[in-house]
């Protein structure tokens, strides 16, 4: 059981759900900045966008203008990918990121996502700018939730992608975006050495209403185990209890066994990645909970013929605590302890989580540092309440 005090709670997810009004009226008032550039017209976009190609904007006299928050000139190929993402998204009459992308100096979200998808681009070509291009492409609906929602997901792949592409890879290592599978099954990404072939899938669900109701609600089910959800109505009549949102968690390892099964099993290890928010707890009681959890035998996940589903594909599972940044960096509030829209955090803030599925291989220690992701039985855990499944919440 875990106790938190009502205002603690409210202060937390208010904070989320005003982010996102935040950044729905961040766009009034745009036209009171000063440019210094103009994007490209709608049909100089229409050409430009079937080739996709960097190349035009290193010549592009606007490049002097792209200065990073301190005011000194950033690197070309940074330069370049900010200027194609100004150009694809303000070139929308409405974007969640149009805020971003139209300020001079420009806004640091706008360099961080031009930054990391350049280092994307760097190491797999034309990949750091179809992530720009999906971005900008989730747009022409204003203030739609799914839009925002699926711009959140899509910066979770940006960063777990940029960070595995910068672990201590042997020499010859080939990356591989959505590489397809004996059946044509696509995980995220696929790390190739000489010795090994690691595969990863990134997943993260959507939070918007989950956040909102564990704002509002004095009793929470992070997971189903202490009582079975089928019972829940008829112990609690007036909605005041938030249920667990552990059906994407299965969602996802069912998907990731579905992906990952459809390469050949060669030596290395198969990681599936969940970007989640600082309630970390949630996913961890979904996957281990002793009553209910999807990786023990005692699972609510079962076959036709009643036998626990197992995913003997998935080595391992990475929880990474880092949607509430986003929230709080596309909406200019402060991150506290992190920098930026895709700092990884310092050794000394908040740790990820690794959890070995029982059944599958050993994910090397390199890949769960560089990950940041200590093993959930480790004992730094041990006096750090979130990190430990709880069967109910009460805020009070």
């Amino acid at each position: 059981m875990l106790r938190q005090t009502r205002m603690s709670a409210m202060r937390r997810e208010q904070s989320l759900q005003n982010s996102v009004d935040k950044l729905q009226t961040s766009h009034v008032g745009n036209s009171l900045q000063k440019k210094t550039y103009s994007p490209l017209s709608k049909s100089e976009i229409s050409t430009f966008g079937s080739k996709m190609d960097l190349n035009g904007y290193i010549t592009d006299p606007r490049r002097r203008f792209v200065l990073s928050v301190i005011g000194q000139r950033v690197r070309t190929d940074i330069a370049c990918m900010y200027l194609l993402a100004v150009d694809l998204i303000s070139a929308n009459d409405w974007h969640w990121l149009k805020y971003h992308f139209t300020q001079y100096p420009p806004h640091s979200v706008g360099l961080a996502l031009a930054s990391r998808c350049a280092k994307i681009e760097a190491k797999m070509p034309n990949e750091g700018v179809s992530f720009i291009s999906r971005i900008a492409s989730l747009s022409n609906r204003k203030n739609d939730r799914a839009h925002y929602q699926q711009i959140l997901q899509v910066l979770a792949e940006i960063l777990v992608i940029e960070r595995v592409l910068g672990l201590p890879w042997p020499e010859n290592t080939t990356f591989f975006l959505e590489p397809a599978g004996r059946t044509g099954k696509r995980p995220e990404l696929m790390v190739s050495t000489p010795d090994h072939q690691f595969l990863f899938e990134v997943k993260s669900p959507s939070l918007l209403d989950h956040q909102e109701k564990r704002a509002s609600n004095g009793i929470q089910l992070p997971h189903r185990g202490l009582v079975p959800l089928e019972q829940i109505d008829k112990l609690v009549s007036d909605q005041s209890v938030t249920l667990p949102r552990d059906t994407p968690v299965k969602d996802f390892l069912v998907s990731s066994e579905k992906k990952f099964s459809d390469f050949p099993t060669v030596p290395g290890a198969n990681i599936s990645v969940i970007v989640w928010d600082d309630y970390i707890y949630e996913p961890i009681g979904s996957l281990v909970g002793i009553r209910g959890g999807l990786l023990t035998l005692d699972t609510w996940y079962i076959d036709s013929s009643g036998d626990p589903v197992t995913y003997p594909s998935v080595d391992g599972i990475v929880l990474i605590r880092h949607m509430t940044y986003f929230q709080r960096a596309l909406a200019d509030d402060d991150l506290i302890d992190r920098h930026g829209l895709f700092d990884f955090g310092s050794d000394a803030a908040l740790p990820n989580v690794f959890i070995q599925n029982p059944k599958g291989r050993e994910v090397p220690e390199s890949i769960k540092m560089g990950l940041r992701a200590i093993d959930i039985e480790d004992k730094r855990l041990a006096h750090m309440a979130e990190y430990h499944v709880q069967d109910y919440v009460f805020w009070m």
